[in-house]
């Protein structure tokens, strides 16, 4: 039996092989749209405090880093206050940036205040 590679019915693959469900959220077809709130709720939650304590901690060090390496040039001690003062007032702008970022979803996802 001679065969060529025309006669083989081969499936051709779907045109999506990664179904893509982007206007799912619009349509409301959720099973549990509450538990999706409450699941967007806890993430923002919890990573949201994790920002101001990242910009924190890099802005002291570059601060601190630059102010150090000035200090050695210039034979002067290195004194932490420019830093410490520096990275408080960025991380009470991010802060309050965060506060309000969440204060914002609560208020479009429509929770109430507990």
């Amino acid at each position: 039996m001679n065969v060529d590679s025309h006669d083989i019915p081969v499936a051709r693959p779907p045109a999506k092989i990664i179904p893509l469900f982007r206007d799912r959220w619009l349509l409301g077809d959720s099973p549990q749209p509450g538990a999706q709130i409450e699941h967007a709720r806890h993430f923002l939650k919890v990573t949201l405090p994790a920002v101001p304590v990242a910009v924190f901690t890099m802005a002291f060090l570059i601060c601190y880093f630059v102010s150090a390496s000035d200090a050695t040039k210039s034979g002067h001690t290195i004194d932490p206050t420019p830093a410490i003062i520096g990275s408080v007032t960025i991380t009470t702008i991010i802060s309050a940036l965060c506060m309000s970022i969440y204060q914002g979803f609560r208020h479009v996802a429509g929770l109430r205040d507990d």
